[in-house]
């Protein structure tokens, strides 16, 4: 029994047969016999054509009758299809069946290289050319698209002058001049996503434009209904020292976006809690009369602030000449200034703060100062070596000569001296600079500190080590100022 292809009884289709003449498979003699040659007269091929046709040879009847789903197999197989395919933008008929294309693909031969430009259907149609799944899926997926965009300006077009509402009303919540309430705020942002919603299910699936538009302007009603609540809320705490200000908001965003969420939770306004992590400068400098205030001490003044610290100074009778020293606003807000602002009659004193001395020309020349005369009568004494720059502690020693001796007087012998670093002599001052004691307990205290750190060494050591760092300083000078040769 004769095997036919059957497609409204023709054996090969128009799109068939001009995707062999412009193949290379049915050219194989060998295989086809005279099949190509003899379908160069035909646009279309049925069976009574092929039993009519006495050119056909033996050969090319067998393919045609029993082989030509592997041939066709076989001429796809020398075919790949462009993963690019675009809208017709003019008339244009596909090379293959001859329709009017609305998007084109193009498929190639890869023995030949022709190119063919193909509609939808006949890609559709031979499923065996490389990459045509893919370009079918792309060409689904870009009408999916073009539709998408369709029903987006439609929708766009409906909405009229609240086309940017969306967006013009995020900002408004985004840059409202304090944190608005938690419940507040979640309403105000839910009712923008639903207008989004709405916008995007009609665009994605469609629906009634209608319907969707009446929605749509509903949530703007109710938009408009809370944004005057929130108005509102802000006319009642405008004045409120500790309303959580969109300066500070913004500043948490960046540094303790936890925080934020706690905060409004709280109405919106800051406590002990949320305070600890206000470290935001405006806001410390504008309270910082409510800090001096808080303090018992009077001589103790706030200065300022300067990057992520609190300036402080101590003059009194022990520091007549100003001592300047710094804190952590971090740790000042977590430990005291979250109370200060909070608690009605809340105090704190000098031992309270964690300081440390600012290392300034200034500052050096009071401690110096101030250790000097400190330590006067302990034996202890805080030098500086000029030609080094280097800090010395120098402790002087005295034995007493034997009781049974003649001559029962102390012996002074050569003074001990240690190393030491500007940084080292500070801490040492940050550490005693807030200790309300007289003075001998206090230069007990700085006696402990520098025994503490490092060793002893006698003063030849020590002017050996001055002359080598003296040395070691000229000649890295000279290397400065050596010229290159």
């Amino acid at each position: 029994m004769t095997r036919i292809k059957s497609n409204n009884n023709l054996i090969l289709t128009k799109r068939d047969i001009t995707l062999i003449k412009n193949s290379e498979e049915v050219k194989k003699v060998e295989i086809y016999g005279n099949l190509y040659d003899c379908l160069e007269s035909y646009t279309t091929l049925s069976p009574k054509d092929l039993q009519k046709d006495i050119v056909f040879d033996d050969k090319a009847r067998l393919a045609l009758n029993h082989n030509i789903k592997t041939m066709m197999k076989h001429v796809e197989g020398e075919w790949y299809a462009k993963t690019s395919s675009q809208m017709a933008t003019q008339e244009t008929h596909c090379q293959l069946c001859g329709a009017k294309n609305i998007y084109v693909c193009y498929i190639v031969n890869r023995t030949n290289g022709k190119e063919l430009h193909v509609g939808t259907e006949c890609i559709k149609k031979y499923k065996d050319i490389y990459g045509a799944d893919v370009a079918i899926s792309k060409l689904k997926a870009g009408q999916r698209d073009t539709k998408k965009e369709e029903r987006r300006s439609t929708f766009d077009v409906a909405l009229g002058e609240n086309i940017d509402f969306t967006k013009t009303s995020d900002n408004k919540v985004e840059t409202f001049p304090i944190i608005l309430p938690y419940k507040l705020h979640t309403q105000l942002k839910q009712t923008i996503k639903d207008c989004n919603r709405i916008r995007t299910s009609y665009v994605s699936s469609g629906g009634d434009l209608d319907e969707c538009i009446s929605k749509y302007n509903s949530k703007i009603t109710e938009f408009d209904k809370l944004y005057k609540d929130a108005e509102s809320y802000y006319a009642k705490n405008a004045n409120n020292p500790l309303i959580c200000t969109r300066e500070i908001g913004d500043w948490l965003k960046v540094h303790h976006p936890d925080i934020i969420p706690k905060i409004q939770k709280a109405k919106s306004i800051l406590n002990e809690d949320t305070l600890q992590y206000i470290h935001e400068p405006n806001f410390i400098r504008k309270n910082l009369p409510i800090f001096e205030r808080c303090i018992k001490d009077n001589d103790v003044t706030f200065l300022g602030i300067n990057g992520d610290v609190i300036r402080f100074k101590i003059a009194n009778d022990r520091f007549i000449q100003p001592i300047y020293f710094t804190m952590p606003i971090s740790g000042f807000m977590k430990n005291i200034g979250c109370h200060c602002l909070t608690q009605s009659g809340y105090k704190f004193s000098k031992s309270n703060l964690s300081p440390s001395v600012e290392n300034n020309a200034s500052n050096l020349r009071n401690v110096f100062n101030y250790f000097t005369g400190i330590l006067s009568n302990t034996g202890y004494n805080i030098i500086l070596e000029e030609k080094t720059s280097q800090l010395y502690w120098e402790k002087r020693q005295s034995i007493i000569a034997n009781k049974w001796s003649r001559r029962a007087k102390d012996t002074n012998t050569s003074p001990i001296y240690k190393l030491t670093q500007i940084e080292k002599v500070l801490n040492i001052m940050s550490y005693i600079l807030l200790i309300d004691k007289p003075e001998k307990e206090i230069s007990k205290a700085i006696i402990n500190k520098v025994s503490m750190d490092g060793k002893w060494i006698s003063k030849e050591e020590k002017d050996r080590n001055i002359q080598f760092a003296h040395e070691a300083a000229g000649m890295q000078k000279q290397k400065e100022f050596t010229p290159y040769s």
